[in-house]
């Protein structure tokens, strides 16, 4: 089953107790790109609660994919609401939560749609005004770690966010 097996059996062996590469998943290397040896963690221990509490049960862990996608949707509208104005912002939800895309992609257990949640919460926190407390950068610390913990390529926040605050150095304090 593709990706979000791979996912699936990494979260079951976290909620059995197990350690995280025991997913009986046979790697081979004259067929690399078939897939990684191991998943990115972040979605797997993200669904291991609650397949620890309700099994495989896709209609909970379709609920938390979906829980991802409206995040998605509230915060990207949100930002622009707060950016232009409440209309724009509306907008923009509307025309993520119509995306077709977005309609079968918030069913899907894949990373897409929580990695796209968690990158706006991130811009959301960031670009807010005020100064960047100790709070607020542990909280932006914490949200770019599980970010790069369910896609590798998350880890250009690092950079991106240092560059923010250097030049947006006097307005941050």
């Amino acid at each position: 089953s593709d990706d979000f097996g791979q996912y699936l059996m990494h979260a079951q062996a976290l909620a059995d107790g197990r350690p995280y590469g025991d997913i009986d998943y046979i790697y081979s290397k004259y067929a690399r790109f078939i897939g990684p040896r191991l998943a990115p963690p972040g979605l797997p221990i993200t669904l291991a609660p609650l397949i620890a509490v309700f099994g495989a049960n896709m209609f909970a862990l379709k609920a938390l994919m979906l829980i991802f996608g409206m995040a998605f949707v509230a915060l990207a509208g949100l930002y622009f609401a707060r950016i232009v104005d409440w209309k724009l912002g509306a907008g923009v939800a509307l025309l993520c939560a119509l995306s077709p895309d977005m309609v079968h992609g918030a069913s899907q257990i894949l990373t897409d749609i929580p990695f796209a949640a968690l990158i706006w919460l991130l811009i959301y926190i960031v670009d807010r005004p005020g100064d960047f407390t100790l709070r607020r950068i542990l909280a932006i610390t914490l949200i770019g770690a599980y970010v790069v913990s369910f896609r590798s390529t998350g880890v250009a926040l690092g950079p991106a966010v240092l560059l923010y605050a250097v030049l947006h150095y006097r307005q941050l304090g």
